[in-house]
């Protein structure tokens, strides 16, 4: 016979079970109804004008950067998207806007091919006025294979200084949607309506305004052709 003890551990168990799962569910709740939100606010923010960004140009073996020519040939500008053309062997395109950004909502539609060994990239950075060369990279999308690729984000202060980097998720879309907010010292980034990382740090006030970035690359020897579609790149600053 059980006792009316074990009875009321039980149903005490059982109330902070639903309690915690009713908590959850408020939360992913507000998660998804804030990304509603961004995404709203990006799809009326600013139209950026792609045609008038910069291809790079640039054969630099620099420690922590990829270590093989960057073409400009690589970077083709048409009807306000920029495809970027990963050849075979080693090699890559880079663009970025002429513009610099602090603070507000970045977002992006990107369409890419899962070529193994091809990393593709949507960041901010300033790389041409000396030290620091603040960088946060949105999203590094590294093709595991042709079926699945491993994305992730990451902040830096300089080129040798690294504050922060997310943990690597599974990717098998090919077709992804990107929002970035940045707020003070807040950031959060979504991919497909769902969050991928955030992070808060009080050093994210003194970065400089940055670049918008997108580049495509072979980090090392690939047999594979890869494609990155960047369009409807748009900025909202609240």
């Amino acid at each position: 016979m059980k006792t009316p003890t074990n009875d009321n551990g039980k149903k005490k168990l059982l109330l902070a079970s639903i309690l915690l799962l009713t908590i959850s569910v408020l939360i992913i709740a507000s998660q998804q109804s804030q990304y509603k939100s961004l995404r709203s606010k990006s799809c009326k923010g600013k139209i950026l004008t792609i045609k008038h960004w910069t291809p790079s140009q640039w054969c630099a073996p620099l420690q922590g950067c990829p270590r093989q020519i960057c073409s400009a040939l690589n970077a083709n500008i048409k009807n306000n998207e920029v495809v970027i053309m990963v050849p075979r062997g080693v090699g890559g395109g880079e663009i970025y806007s002429l513009e610099k950004y602090k603070e507000g909502t970045f977002y992006a539609e990107l369409e890419f091919s899962l070529s193994p060994g091809v990393r593709y990239a949507f960041f901010l950075g300033v790389f041409d006025e000396g030290e620091p060369q603040n960088e946060i990279d949105i999203v590094e999308i590294d093709v595991v294979n042709e079926s699945m690729a491993l994305v992730s984000g990451a902040v830096h202060w300089s080129a040798n200084k690294m504050l922060w980097a997310s943990p690597r998720k599974a990717l098998s879309e090919t077709s992804i949607n990107v929002t970035l907010t940045w707020k003070g010292s807040n950031l959060s980034v979504y991919v497909n309506g769902e969050l991928l990382w955030s992070w808060s740090n009080k050093e994210l006030k003194s970065f400089r305004a940055l670049h918008i970035y997108f580049n495509a690359y072979t980090p090392k020897e690939s047999n594979k052709k890869g494609t990155l579609i960047v369009k409807h790149v748009r900025y909202f600053k609240d």
